[in-house]
């Protein structure tokens, strides 16, 4: 595949028709957010795009990047030089295969410098993503942080609320690897080194994003998407390393036992939160590149470009713990689907050899992640993108008394209101870790694969249709949606 940066990436999918540029200034307070959400009300899966808005009120001459690669899973697809039926081999690759980093003198990222008091986080373009909101978040921003006793570097994706010229939130939850490192430098009372890289590779954004497992470094992981090892340079202030052709790079520290208030906020499942105390993240220095593209994630109620971001990486990852990690055969395909903020629920196709397949697949798969309240198990011929599918096979291969089980709950997303009481939650927030004395409910599992007893299923042939769409200009109709 070959490295690439954000800039190159968006030069070949505006060459495809997959980036429209919008020249005519938005405000950024509720302007901007309002055209991408309504790009997601009124296109397609396969017919959404990215944005390039290239007049941001306040802002004149910088751009903001919405939906880059998360726009749908075929942007996805193409950020990764695939085809979408081809991504999870390649995130299993990578896995099997990661390419640590290299370091390099300079970059592009170094073209200007601002630091201390000439830092103005003000003169980037962020947005609000809801009205609810009390102010703009760094929403794409990939936070680069390191453990303090073994040296590995975590690369993750948190929500940051500017507070004013040098100051920002810092959210994450005690289960994501950032806070464990931050534990480390509180319990000895030091600061945490970090950096948030906005505009990364495209790669080192879904790595950043993706479940990848605790102590594997994404960079080396997003090397392995891309075929060759990320390029890296030093931060100005901090001992951390960043892309060397990023966007944007905001250094800083997390001081011990200190918090800011953060919020209100719409969190990506889609509940608004309240005002709460988050770690306070102290900006030293910014670097960009001349003329820096500001990179945003499209946040709020699902689907949203979070959700297939994180949906994919996900998927991709179980997929390669199934298969590589426990053995499982059989498994064509899984879906973290998009209306459950690319988590909650999953689909999985297999082929069945026998009637504890599902089972057998469904326990791997909630016993893979810390999430997940509903998997369903269909047939390998059931096309798992296809929601007309998926409502046949519940309609006709299933009988609830039979066919339907509950799993003990193995974790829980903390942002789900419906996992704890009232009790047990502070301002929307489940506030107890996995493991602890709250009775979890349990997941759902649901085997709605065809019975050996069943009739065969009459599906019109393949080689008919495609026969057929070779023809299709001949009969003078609409082109086919592709």
């Amino acid at each position: 595949m070959g490295s690439e940066d954000l800039r190159q990436y968006l030069k070949r999918i505006e060459a495809a028709g997959k980036l429209k540029r919008i020249s005519k200034e938005v405000d950024g307070d509720w302007e901007l957010s309002g055209i991408s959400r309504s790009v997601w009300k009124r296109f397609s899966d396969r017919h959404r795009f990215a944005l390039l808005f290239e007049n941001v009120k306040g802002h004149h001459g910088q751009r903001v990047v919405v939906g880059a690669f998360g726009q749908s899973r075929d942007l996805y697809a193409m950020a990764l030089n695939v085809t979408p039926d081809r991504i999870h081999e390649r995130w299993s690759q990578a896995l099997s295969s990661p390419l640590m980093p290299v370091m390099v003198g300079s970059g592009p990222v170094k073209e200007n410098i601002f630091k201390n008091d000439d830092v103005d986080l003000f003169q980037l373009p962020m947005s609000k993503w809801h009205p609810f909101n009390k102010a703009p978040y760094i929403t794409a921003g990939s936070a680069v942080t390191k453990d303090p006793d073994s040296g590995w570097c975590n690369v993750g994706t948190y929500a940051s609320m500017l507070v004013n010229k040098n100051l920002l939130t810092l959210r994450g939850g005690f289960y994501q690897h950032m806070a464990l490192h931050y534990e480390k430098y509180e319990q000895r009372d030091q600061e945490m080194p970090i950096a948030v890289v906005v505009g990364p590779p495209p790669v080192v954004g879904m790595a950043s994003v993706a479940e990848v497992p605790y102590g594997v470094e994404e960079y080396a992981v997003a090397g392995g998407l891309q075929g060759e090892p990320i390029k890296l340079v030093k931060c100005e202030t901090i001992d951390l390393e960043v892309p060397a052709d990023a966007e944007i790079v905001i250094e800083g520290v997390v001081p011990p036992h200190v918090r800011e208030s953060d919020g209100p906020h719409v969190d990506h499942c889609g509940f608004q939160l309240p005002v709460r105390q988050m770690r306070r993240f102290e900006v030293r220095c910014i670097t960009h590149r001349n003329q820096p593209i500001y990179q945003e994630y499209d946040e709020g109620l699902p689907p949203n470009e979070s959700t297939i971001i994180r949906g994919i990486g996900l998927e991709a990852i179980l997929w390669h713990k199934l298969g590589r990690g426990l053995g499982l055969t059989g498994i064509r395909g899984i879906r973290a689907t998009e209306g459950s903020a690319g988590w909650g629920t999953w689909i999985v196709a297999i082929d069945k050899f026998t009637d504890a397949d599902p089972a057998r697949v469904a326990a791997g798969l909630l016993a893979g992640s810390w999430c997940g309240k509903r998997v369903i198990v269909v047939d390998s011929d059931i096309d798992i993108y296809d929601d007309t599918e998926i409502e046949w096979a519940l309609a006709f291969c299933v009988r609830w008394d039979r066919d339907m089980f509950l799993f003990p709950r193995l974790g829980y997303h903390p942002l789900d209101p419906s996992i704890a009481s009232h009790e047990q939650h502070i301002g929307g927030v489940a506030t107890q870790a996995i493991g602890s004395r709250i009775d979890w409910p349990p997941a759902i599992v649901i085997d709605a694969t065809k019975k050996s007893w069943f009739p065969k299923v009459g599906k019109y042939p393949q080689e008919t249709y495609r026969a057929v769409e070779e023809r299709w200009k001949d009969y003078g109709l609409p082109p086919l949606d592709k």
